[in-house]
């Protein structure tokens, strides 16, 4: 199956390349949580996951065509 990956903010140093959108091969029923170990992120990095503009758990089983967001904790006042 193929997905589209994008990466935001800090954790685009863990991921060379993802300074644009990743188009990946995975396998049937890739994990999301699989796909974060496959990229070398640590996981601790990660706080919102996001499929399809929905928010999932590492859990979420991947399909083919989805689009899958990445991001870090994100701070402010």
């Amino acid at each position: 199956m193929q997905i589209e990956v994008k990466i935001f903010s800090t954790l685009r140093s863990s991921v060379p390349g993802s300074d644009r959108p990743l188009l990946l091969t995975l396998e049937e029923e890739t994990t999301m949580g699989e796909l974060i170990e496959l990229l070398k992120i640590p996981r601790e990095k990660v706080k919102f996951l996001f499929v399809n503009s929905r928010h999932e758990s590492p859990s979420y089983p991947l399909k083919d065509g989805d689009h899958v967001g990445i991001f870090p904790p994100s701070g402010g006042g």
